[in-house]
């Protein structure tokens, strides 16, 4: 597996003619699918590209890619890659006789939409809000709006001449969609190699569930110990490293260790009242268990989120 641009940074997928850019698109947690056919994202009329032929995203780790079984193939760097694989940045992406180019852009903050479990990685500039064809970022129902960022991940929706700035870690409302923004992650937390050793066997903490009412996180670089003692965020814990503690013990691979599905986890924390809740009450935990993790001086990420679900990646578990 190839290794990925690093933990704080997206990537801009580029088509240019002659030197000039005529299409981009900064990927995001939700898959951009490539193709032939007039549902793809991004559509290439070509008899040699599939119908739906590559998908690209990127989580906190860095950039994906998975050939979607072509017909014949994608090439990175020239080289035909095999399912899924972390893509090295800066690269050249051939599907059919098209040339794309993968470019780095610094994640300075990631938006998170609580009503349906989209993750955006925002990087320093102006974004479009709104169901136009020229929107950056799709929100029905909302009338036409632009977020700034800044490079420190701050942020301000305008709305008109009316302007607030959205606060971090804290859920926000536009429109009738919950948001939710963090801030990014950037190269302070580590080299190429250590994201190597992060992919492998996850950041350098211990998880240690005591009893069903504590967990103590703690990094394995130094002393400090973080107890956790709120009953809903030790049960989302101490479920998701269960689940980490089983898949190594099967000798899963790294990246597929450790994920639970949404639904599992709200079942283990809330049992039969799960499906009662409203569907955003597990992401508003995860949320605040993640602040009070930063808040602590630790790492938020060592929680990760994808489509439908979450895992703990941290290198040991300790379960009592």
């Amino acid at each position: 597996m190839r290794n990925a641009t690093g933990v704080g940074l997206t990537a801009r997928l580029v088509h240019r003619v002659d030197g000039t850019a005529v299409r981009s698109v900064t990927l995001g947690a939700a898959p951009i699918f490539i193709g032939r056919s007039e549902q793809a994202h991004w559509t290439i009329d070509s008899p040699d590209v599939s119908r739906l032929h590559v998908a690209l995203w990127v989580n906190q780790q860095g950039v994906w890619i998975q050939d979607l079984n072509s017909a014949n193939g994608t090439f990175l760097n020239d080289e035909r890659i095999e399912r899924i694989e972390n893509v090295v940045d800066p690269a050249m992406l051939r599907i059919g006789q098209t040339v794309l180019s993968l470019e780095p852009v610094p994640a300075v903050a990631w938006l998170s939409f609580l009503n349906d479990e989209r993750q955006l990685p925002l990087s320093k500039g102006t974004y479009r809000l709104g169901t136009g064809e020229d929107a950056d970022i799709h929100l029905h129902g909302v009338p036409a709006a632009t977020l700034e960022v800044n490079a420190s991940g701050v942020a301000r929706i305008r709305l008109g001449i009316v302007a607030s700035t959205v606060p971090f870690d804290e859920p926000f409302q536009i429109g009738g969609h919950t948001l939710f923004l963090m801030k990014g992650f950037g190269s302070e937390h580590g080299t190429l190699s250590d994201s190597m050793k992060i992919e492998q066997h996850g950041y350098p903490y211990r998880l240690s569930v005591l009893t069903n009412q504590t967990v103590q996180l703690s990094s394995l670089e130094e002393a400090d110990i973080f107890t956790i003692r709120a009953r809903n965020r030790v049960l989302l814990l101490s479920g998701l490293a269960q689940q980490l503690s089983t898949d190594r013990a099967k000798r899963i691979e790294p990246t597929s260790q450790g994920w639970m599905q949404n639904d599992a986890i709200g079942a283990y924390i809330w049992g039969e009242r799960w499906e009662h809740h409203p569907p955003n009450r597990l992401h508003v935990l995860t949320h605040r268990t993640r602040r009070s993790i930063e808040t602590a001086g630790l790492r938020a990420d060592i929680i990760e989120k994808r489509h439908g679900g979450l895992r703990l990646w941290i290198a040991e578990v300790i379960l009592g």
